[in-house]
């Protein structure tokens, strides 16, 4: 019997779609109730839905309806016509329907319904069949939650108490709102067991209420992990405490999705991380491109060493169970687990921190005692994890090490660079980790790849692992948790100890996400034709023809190319020479920075030294106000004439050129000439070049250079990141090349350069006046129409 679809031979046609692959799909996730071709009618519209699947053996309440199609394409959208005619079957069947499936039994689009089918929300994961025993059990007791909305309302209802309780949104609070998730979870497995409940504020004082639910969480953290319960302090007032309880107490919590509760860690705790310790969290969209990079496979050993809340953990053992017989955990039990203990590590410094990753742990079905509270840079601890791990993976914290830092003495590369960081020493950690032949996947900031500050560093890395690939990260990777710096994804391969080993180093570069902080991005399609390309290079040494895409291309060189002195991907790609690549080849001499001018720093001035505008104030320069090749002082505070007197070096002359050199704006240039500020200032993000001799360098010339695409493709190079914002260092910014034609060259552009912003400018004001007269022209036409009648 031929089964293809005559339109497409190569796919099966929708019944044997249905028979053969979705309806033994449904059984294995533990439905028992489903129906096809279901006649819907609504009104006078009759339809027909393809599968339906209920909770109870009457099929009076149905819970998933599913549209079963030959042929959908890999990536969907809430507004395909697919998934809105589900939407719509979904409405005519009722309320109780919460989950929606597209699929031609290879692409699975799952999608959650809010109660009242307000809105549809994307699932990663087919939902599992409730525990019908489990919720017989809360019947009487407890309600089940079985919309996310509200289950998310309620949250932040609990947050608008401990707000009105003075509790600031961060750490602090996402701790406290863990500890009693934790509590009434665990109080729940009790009612489970038989035993009474605790969480309840019937006929109790706040002071014995406070002691119930403590005495909750510490039983339940005794019997999760080893995790110090010494360091959890529990803030809460009682009064504060009875009021969360009273609201939270009537619902059954152990019923929320995974789905819910994972939006709740990746979108709330972790923002709460981020504000309290002005760091930034990895998006989840990039660690589940990390994960899907490295590849880890059943059987391997995967670590996490800076594992904050328990992104990569989570999202590896997602991609186990993918890849594997596992069965996900289908229901949020305080004990449950479906993995092997030791197959997945986390390790985390922070206390509270690690309880945030520890519930995450539970939730998501991993071994508790698999998340270790402990400083992983200390090398004297866990020794037994030292070249144990298959696989490292992690995103590591950011920025220079204070001089105190106790453990420098344990690493080599410290030795190899006189500007030590903490990412630097964790890239050593995690090679310590590694078994010989393991990989690391590690997010690194680009001046880690790209800085001669750090080529000495990169110089031990090559002593000790093989380099297999580098793919450059776009600018917008980042956006939507509030970070603008560039960074870059390595893949490293530990050199067994004889190794010599000398191949190929796969590179790409990512243009764009088109990622915005409030819309869903493409990442995941740009992704995935990706990792594509590079498990083939993993596994066969060799890429695929088609190298390059709309937004990323690939390509590989000897990694006896891949010189110490840049691993920056951008700097290899031979389909894009560099304009500093092409200047090096010209006529004109390419000049460090430095030789031009004298770089002078500006200073920090906070509120406190804000004055009013007046006849003996200073104006200061931020950031802002520095635009490519023009100032706009329009929005500049001012301070007291004393602190202009007091801090002369940063006074703002003739013939400076400015740059920005911290921040979102970091880069523009512009120069003052001519210009009448009178008293001004740069301040800390703005960086004074003085040129050392004018008949050496033009200063218009020279901030046209640095906001020209040369000089903002070195500066993008060369940028550092600290734990808040993007910067360039000024030995850094110093090593920028210019390129130097005579003086009379520069002149002439620097001519041609101010004609042209001049008739930009007065361009602007035009078509200022001709929108402003274009307002008026109605009112103008109805007022004369009003007089002539």
């Amino acid at each position: 019997m031929n089964y293809s679809n005559p339109r497409n031979p190569d796919t099966l046609s929708e019944s044997i779609v249905m028979n053969q692959k979705i309806i033994p799909y449904f059984y294995q996730l533990g439905y028992q109730y489903l129906d096809i071709n279901v006649k819907l009618q609504k009104d006078f519209i009759t339809a027909i839905a393809d599968l339906v699947v209920y909770l109870d053996e009457d099929k009076t309440q149905p819970y998933i309806v599913a549209e079963v199609k030959s042929q959908i394409p890999a990536e969907i959208t809430l507004l395909a016509p697919s998934v809105q005619q589900v939407f719509s079957y979904a409405a005519y069947l009722g309320e109780s329907v919460r989950y929606l499936l597209v699929t031609d039994g290879i692409h699975y689009h799952w999608f959650e319904r809010s109660s009242g089918g307000r809105s549809l929300l994307s699932l990663e994961n087919a939902p599992h069949a409730y525990n019908q025993q489990q919720l017989a059990l809360f019947s009487n007791v407890l309600q089940p939650i079985t919309d996310p909305q509200h289950f998310f309302d309620l949250m932040h209802s609990v947050m608008q108490i401990l707000v009105r309780e003075g509790t600031g949104y961060g750490l602090r609070m996402g701790s406290e709102i863990n500890r009693i998730l934790i509590a009434k979870l665990h109080d729940e497995q009790n009612i489970t067991l038989g035993r009474k409940s605790l969480f309840s504020s019937d006929q109790k004082t706040e002071s014995q209420l406070s002691i119930d639910i403590a005495s909750l969480f510490n039983n339940a953290l005794a019997q999760l992990s080893t995790i110090s319960i010494s360091e959890g302090i529990w803030n809460l007032s009682p009064r504060v405490l009875k009021q969360i309880v009273v609201m939270m107490e009537k619902y059954a919590f152990s019923t929320i999705t995974h789905n819910a509760i994972n939006q709740l860690f990746w979108h709330l705790f972790s923002d709460m991380v981020r504000l309290d310790h002005d760091v930034y969290t990895t998006p989840l969209y990039l660690a589940q491109f990390l994960i899907q990079l490295v590849n880890p496979q059943p059987g391997m050993r995967i670590l996490d060493p800076a594992c904050g809340t328990g992104l990569f953990p989570i999202e590896s053992a997602k991609h186990l169970q993918a890849s594997s017989e596992i069965t996900p955990t289908s229901e949020i039990s305080m004990l449950s687990s479906s993995l092997p203990e030791k197959t997945i590590i986390g390790i985390e410094i922070n206390a509270e921190v690690a309880e945030l990753a520890l519930t995450n742990f539970v939730l998501n079905g991993l071994p508790p005692n698999d998340l270790v509270k402990a400083d992983a840079l200390d090398k004297n601890a866990y020794t037994n994890f030292r070249e144990s791990c298959d696989v490292v993976v992690l995103d590591p914290p950011v920025g220079q090490i204070p001089r105190s830092f106790s453990f420098l003495h344990q690493f080599d590369i410290a030795s190899f660079s006189n500007r030590i960081t903490y990412e630097m020493l964790f890239v050593e950690r995690a090679l310590d980790f590694l078994k010989p032949g393991g990989i690391l996947g590690i997010l690194l900031p680009d001046t880690l790849l790209s800085s001669p500050a750090y080529a000495r560093a990169r110089a031990w890395i090559l002593q000790v692992a093989i380099p297999k690939a580098i793919i450059s990260l776009p600018v917008d990777a980042f956006v939507q948790v509030g970070h603008s710096g560039k960074a870059s994804i390595l893949l490293l391969e530990k050199k067994p100890s004889s190794s010599s080993k000398v191949g190929q180093v796969l590179l790409a570069e990512i243009q764009s996400l088109n990622i915005g902080k409030s819309q869903r991005s493409v990442a995941s399609g740009i992704f995935s034709s990706l990792v594509e390309v590079v498990r083939t290079f993993m596994t066969t040494n060799q890429v695929p023809e088609e190298t390059q895409q709309d937004y990323w291309n690939a390509w590989l060189i000897s990694s006896n190319e891949l010189k110490i002195e840049s691993w920056n991907a951008s700097a290899h790609n031979p389909n894009k020479r560099t304009f500093v690549q092409t200047l090096k080849q010209s006529s004109y001499s390419m000049v460090p920075l430095e030789s031009l001018v004298e770089i002078i720093g500006g200073r920090n001035f906070g509120p406190s030294n804000y004055v009013e505008k007046g006849d003996n104030t200073a104006m200061v320069l931020q950031a802002g106000a520095v635009r490519d090749l023009v100032l706009d002082t329009s929005e500049s505070p001012f301070v007291s004439y004393r602190d202009y007197i007091h801090f002369e070096r940063i006074q703002v002359k003739t013939g400076d050129v400015l740059i920005t050199t911290t921040g979102k704006y970091l880069g523009r240039a512009t120069a003052i000439i001519g210009e009448t500020l009178g008293y001004t200032l740069a301040s800390g993000a703005v960086t004074i070049l003085r040129p050392r001799s004018p008949a050496e360098v033009d200063p218009f010339f020279l901030a046209a250079v640095l906001s020209s695409t040369l000089g903002k493709e070195q500066v993008l190079q060369k940028q550092a990141v600290s734990s808040a914002q993007p910067y360039i260092r000024r030995g850094d910014l110093g090593s920028i090349l210019i390129p130097l034609p005579n003086l009379r060259i520069q002149k002439d552009i620097a001519d041609r350069l101010h004609e042209m912003l001049a008739t930009a400018q007065r361009l602007i004001q035009l078509a200022n006046r001709i929108e402003a007269a274009s307002k008026e022209i109605v009112v103008k036409e109805l007022q004369a129409g009003e007089d002539n009648a």
